[in-house]
């Protein structure tokens, strides 16, 4: 049998008439999803940083020293709060980057398809970036040929 004779989700690549390899449409999305996942790996990492100013505003609230203005300007429970929003700014951004990091490996691998939905769907809860990245990785991911690239 043939190329020409396969169906289309079963080639990795299609020869064109001048004899040059292109990617179907599915691989052609995920590959594009790879690349977005990148993006956005990068994106919250560098948005985890945006944390740092809030913990360390609530940090020096707190052991201000007793007496001065500092201390009796903003109350222990303030500084409490500042620093959990800090930390948890930092801690949440710069896990999804690195897990957004982990599939776009899986992407470009075919592989841990279970993961990366579920990636997606975390990403929904992180501004509007993670929203337009699981929005259109779900819209991908619901394609059963784009299923059937993975190795499972």
């Amino acid at each position: 049998m043939n190329e020409s004779e396969l169906p289309e989700e079963k080639i990795r690549l299609q020869t064109s008439p001048t004899g040059l390899t292109s990617l179907t449409q599915d691989e052609a999305d995920l590959d594009r999803l790879a690349l977005f996942h990148r993006v956005a790996g990068y994106i919250f990492c560098v948005t985890s940083l945006c944390g740092f100013p809030h913990f360390f505003i609530g940090l020096f609230s707190i052991f201000a020293a007793p007496g001065s203005e500092a201390s009796e300007a903003l109350p222990a429970f303030v500084g409490v709060f500042f620093m959990v929003i800090g930390f948890l700014l930092i801690a949440g951004s710069l896990t999804l980057g690195i897990l957004c990091f982990k599939v776009e490996e899986r992407l470009k691998k075919r592989e841990a398809f279970n993961f990366c939905q579920v990636i997606a769907i975390v990403s929904l809860l992180f501004g509007p970036i993670g929203i337009a990245l699981g929005v259109y990785s779900l819209i991908v991911y619901s394609r059963l040929s784009v299923r059937q690239l993975f190795v499972s």
